[in-house]
């Protein structure tokens, strides 16, 4: 049975791992991480440290178990563990490192009388950022083995809250050298408004799509892990007691793997890659999409309907990406509308243009928010309604772009939101 002790630990790695996916302060996270791990570890120090290509080390967050600063930090851990955990990239747990022979001719362990140590790398996109450094320094085997496997978790989380920031960092320094430029330009009209910020978000788009390439496959992985032990666990377990834990787990497990996927396929969207257009029957796709939704309208007890014409809709496409934009926006017309309320969906087909129409009675959409909710994690969140990724409409606009067509969203906030995907009929075919 697990440990009253892991339980909370696992409580609190699930709402460390929520707050990432909401928020951009990153200092106060990696604070609340910090202190967090030092209470439920009972260590007595704990540190999170930062090294560049130089090999340059930083420590934007070093507390003790009073969560006060710990002054001049670099002094107070032991540089032989921290070089051993970042060059080999791999943990490190000692009972006694003052006793470990292994530290026999290190100055640090020695000066400071270091006992227990626990030391994880941050590895995000195969980069190590730095390390997540824990002691107790007066008592001897004060961490276990099994405190490493949710230790690893905040780290992979801690360093992809930091790669984020990088990245963010990153973008923006491209920003204003776009400005500067801009300054610099005596024509503006060789370097118009809109081109700068085509040029900025074309970089943003490549910064985000190399993330994304070289992060997912790291991410698969250890969730597949989780899912698998949750899976385990459910059959050792006292469900009484622990499934609740369990189930936290498996959806922040899930929500992560959707994240991952809609930015892989938001990645290969931006690369214009994958494209073959091939005509198919937009009607029948639509059918498809309603049909395999109307499970998830019910449990909300909303009414769905669809209004379709008898004849085929042929339209020139690329499948994956249509019907990801549908199901995107319907998945959001469900999120968004309330118990017993309303959804129609209806595919019109004029002459040059098909046309899926989605209108729901659901919360609406404020307009001051309304030219940006096609924007990449673009959330709002005054509402109380839980939300979701911030990536759906993302998709749906990237896929209408990729065919030539046009999506239009208008909504009243308190009443509804109409969104509708205009599919011209004749797509020039290309290779990618």
């Amino acid at each position: 049975m697990l440990s009253e002790r892991n339980d909370i630990l696992l409580h609190t790695l699930l709402d460390i791992s929520q707050q990432i996916n909401e928020t951009r302060a990153v200092m106060p996270l990696l604070r609340y991480a910090v202190d967090v791990s030092i209470e439920l570890l009972e260590a007595t120090h704990g540190f999170i440290i930062l090294v560049d290509k130089q090999q340059h080390f930083a420590f934007p967050v070093a507390r003790d178990a009073n969560r006060q600063t710990v002054i001049d930090p670099e002094s107070q851990i032991s540089r032989t563990i921290l070089f051993r955990t970042i060059d080999d990239r791999q943990h490190i747990i000692t009972a006694s490192a003052i006793k470990d022979e292994r530290y026999d001719d290190s100055e640090s362990v020695q000066k400071l009388r270091i006992k227990s140590v626990m030391c994880v790398p941050l590895i995000a996109a195969g980069d190590v950022l730095g390390a997540i450094y824990m002691e107790n320094r007066n008592e001897a085997d004060a961490f276990s083995k099994e405190q490493l496997q949710p230790l690893h978790y905040l780290a992979g989380q801690t360093a992809l809250c930091l790669k984020n920031a990088m990245l963010e960092a990153e973008v923006e320094s491209l920003r204003a050298q776009q400005v500067e430029q801009l300054a610099d330009t005596n024509d503006n009209t060789q370097l118009t408004h809109q081109a700068v910020q085509r040029t900025l978000d074309e970089q943003r788009n490549r910064l985000l799509n190399d993330f994304v390439r070289d992060t997912s496959h790291h991410f698969k992985t250890p969730l597949t892990i989780i899912k698998s032990s949750v899976d385990l666990l459910r059959r050792k377990v006292d469900q009484r007691i622990a499934g609740d834990y369990l189930e936290r787990i498996v959806r922040q497990v899930d929500t992560i793997v959707n994240l991952v996927d809609a930015l892989n396929l938001l990645s290969k969207m931006d690369a214009r890659l994958n494209q073959s257009f091939v005509q198919e029957n937009l009607s029948l796709m639509v059918h498809d999409i309603y049909d395999g939704l109307k499970i998830e309208a019910r449990r909300k007890n909303i009414r769905m309907s669809l209004d379709s014409p008898d004849e085929a809709v042929r339209v020139t496409m690329l499948p994956e990406y249509v019907r990801q934009a549908i199901s995107k926006v319907l998945l959001n017309a469900i999120q968004y509308t309330g118990h017993r309320g309303t959804i129609t969906i209806a595919l019109v087909n004029a002459p040059d243009v098909a046309m899926v129409v989605i209108t729901d009675a659901g919360i609406g959409i404020a307009p001051e928010h309304l030219q940006h909710v096609t924007e990449r994690f673009y959330q709002v969140d005054k509402s109380g309604v839980k939300r979701g990724l911030g990536v759906g409409l993302t998709i749906a606009d990237h896929a209408m772009y990729a065919h030539g067509g046009e999506l239009h969203i208008e909504s009243e906030l308190g009443v509804g939101t109409q969104v509708t995907l205009v599919f011209p009929k004749q797509q020039e075919s290309e290779d990618s």
